[in-house]
C-alpha cells in the first residue's frame, strides 16, 4: 500500500456552483487565485489520517470542458489525487440523497447510426479500483454522514457504472432513456461530465 505524505494535494472538479458550494463548506482558510485565467480555490481538509490540501474548481457541464479542466490541473496542481464530484440522475436502484460512486463510465453516445436504429459502442472508462475499495471502506462506516446537513439518516451508498453524454436526459418516457435501459442496463445514474 502507497503511504501517502501528511499533506496530501488534492483536485476536486464540480461542474455547478451548487457542488461546489457543497465541497467548499468543509474547507478550512478557503482562498481564490487566478491561474492561467481560470479560477481556483484551496483550502483545507481534515481527514482522519492525513491533512488534505484541496484546489477546488467549478468547470461547467459537458465531457469536453471537464476533461480539459482535468488534464489542466493535473499539469498544474499535480495532484495525488483528483475526483470530479456532483449531481447525477439516478436510473437504476437509485433514491434521491443516495451516493453514487462510479466504478466505470459509459460514453454512451460512441456509436453508429444505422437504417434498423442505433448500434452502441461504448466507450468505457474504468476508474482507480484503489480509489473505489477507499470509498467502499468509507461507505461502510457512518461517521461520513455528520458531514451532510441532515446526517443522511436513509442515504445509500451505491457503487456501479454512471453514464455520461451531453445530454440532460430528463424524462424517463424520452428514447435515449429507453436506449439507455436497453444497452446500458447496470448503469446507476447518468451525468454529463465523467
Amino acid at each position: 500500500m502507497k503511504h501517502l505524505p501528511a499533506s496530501v494535494p488534492v483536485v476536486i472538479l464540480t461542474p455547478l456552483a451548487s457542488e461546489r458550494r457543497a465541497v467548499a463548506q468543509h474547507l478550512t482558510e478557503l482562498r481564490q487565485e487566478f491561474v492561467e485565467n481560470d479560477l481556483y480555490e484551496t483550502g483545507y481538509f481534515k481527514g482522519l489520517h492525513h491533512e488534505y490540501v484541496i484546489t477546488l474548481r467549478e468547470t461547467g457541464p459537458k465531457n469536453t470542458q471537464i476533461a480539459l479542466a482535468t488534464q489542466k490541473a493535473i499539469r498544474l496542481f499535480h495532484p495525488t489525487l483528483l475526483l470530479l464530484t456532483g449531481i447525477a440522475g439516478g436510473v437504476k436502484d437509485v433514491r434521491i440523497g443516495d451516493l453514487v460512486v462510479g466504478t466505470r463510465a459509459y460514453g454512451y453516445e460512441s456509436g453508429k447510426e444505422t437504417d434498423d436504429g442505433p448500434l452502441s459502442r461504448p466507450d468505457v472508462l474504468p476508474f482507480s479500483k484503489e480509489l473505489i475499495e477507499v470509498a467502499r471502506m468509507v461507505g461502510r462506516a457512518a461517521h461520513w454522514r455528520q458531514r451532510s446537513t441532515d446526517k443522511a439518516p436513509d442515504a445509500a451508498v451505491l457503487f456501479g457504472p454512471i453514464a455520461s453524454g451531453d445530454k440532460v436526459i430528463a424524462s424517463t418516457a424520452s428514447p435515449l432513456y429507453h436506449y439507455l435501459k436497453r444497452h446500458f442496463n447496470d448503469t446507476l445514474a447518468l451525468e454529463m461530465e465523467s
